[in-house]
């Protein structure tokens, strides 16, 4: 087998807030690895700045060991890189749907795989107005869930933006909430208990501390788990058991790879949660296994977070984009995407 590492650096159209700060590029590699008969596979590592999974140097790193020599030994090393064991995962686990002559998503799933994947709109409007426009155009352009980021706002500030998205969207559009783990106990009390006319889906990430969690039941409001499965992945997964985690939110770098992913979802079935695949603000090589991720899931998953291959302003290759609110899954071997590595830096 034949391993190369390719790094990137691409633009956003505008600076993007990830947990309490803004980036304005994706820095990151992408592993390509190649079997003796020519059918090749892709896999990401792109990590976030603040966020689990580790930093580009790390993960830089872990990655050029294990393409120098990818042996056993060098995979285990991979165990304390998410982000990066999550890049080889998918390399090879694309490389082996190529070689099988069939998408990603057919690969694991066989016909039970979905052919489009229903999508959120991100609203990131910094007041009421700015989030009603957002939604409603949202609304307009076909999406039926919508995504608030709350947290780093005044409470009354983020009331008045979450009562201005359910107007603008109307009452038949899912609105979830993602607080980024931003909010104390009684910030988050304070919230929930304004939150019953609003009809909210679910709430990501309400404290850091998920001690809390089990206390927040009484308003009504379902809970989604998502950084807190990487950064405290036992404490995540025993509110799971007890029913506190509602959804959980499935991001394959911070997973360790795509079948770590749907391992994961398996467990979160089979205790009554619903999951929902998000990207990982990848390029179009790490939202192609998303989307595949999502696809194998089948059809009756709440909407996906995957419509952010338009806040790039230079991608890797050409990304996948949402019309009427879904995303068709890619259909050629593989990832069905080919990276352009004269784009990458």
């Amino acid at each position: 087998m034949r391993t190369s590492l390719h790094h990137f650096s691409l633009p956003l159209h505008q600076p993007l807030d990830v947990g309490r700060s803004a980036i304005t590029h994706r820095a990151g590699c992408l592993v390509r690895v190649e079997d003796h008969d020519g059918h090749v596979g892709w896999g990401e590592a792109a990590p976030l700045p603040g966020l689990p999974g580790g930093d580009y140097d790390t993960v830089a790193d872990a990655l050029a060991v294990w393409c120098a020599q990818p042996d056993r030994a060098a995979r285990a090393a991979l165990a304390s890189e998410p982000v990066a064991a999550a890049a080889v995962d998918t390399a090879l686990v694309s490389m082996e749907a190529a070689r099988a002559g069939s998408s990603l998503a057919t690969h694991l799933a066989g016909d039970q795989a979905a052919s489009e994947v229903p999508v959120n709109a991100l609203v990131r409007g910094a007041d009421d107005e700015a989030v009603a426009a957002e939604a409603a155009l949202a609304v307009r352009q076909g999406f039926r869930t919508i995504k608030l980021k709350v947290g780093r706002a005044p409470i009354d500030l983020d009331l008045d933006r979450i009562a201005a998205a359910r107007q603008a969207a109307g009452a038949g559009v899912a609105l979830r909430l993602d607080a980024n783990r931003s909010w104390s106990l009684a910030d988050a009390h304070a919230v929930l208990g304004t939150l019953a006319d609003h009809d909210i889906e679910y709430l990501e990430e309400p404290t850091a501390d998920l001690d809390d969690w089990p206390l927040l039941a009484g308003h009504g409001v379902p809970l989604a788990a998502d950084e807190s499965l990487a950064e405290l992945p036992d404490d995540a997964l025993r509110l799971l058991r007890e029913g506190h985690v509602a959804v959980l939110v499935a991001k394959i770098p911070l997973l360790s790879g795509v079948r770590p992913a749907l391992a994961a979802a398996g467990v979160a079935t089979t205790r009554g949660a619903r999951v929902t695949v998000t990207s990982f603000f990848d390029s179009a090589v790490g939202l192609s296994a998303a989307i595949h991720v999502a696809a194998a899931l089948g059809g009756h998953q709440p909407a996906a977070g995957l419509a952010t291959g338009h806040l790039f302003a230079r991608d890797v290759a050409t990304a996948a984009i949402p019309v009427d609110g879904v995303i068709a899954v890619p259909d050629g071997p593989g990832l069905g995407v080919e990276p352009d590595l004269d784009a990458l830096v």
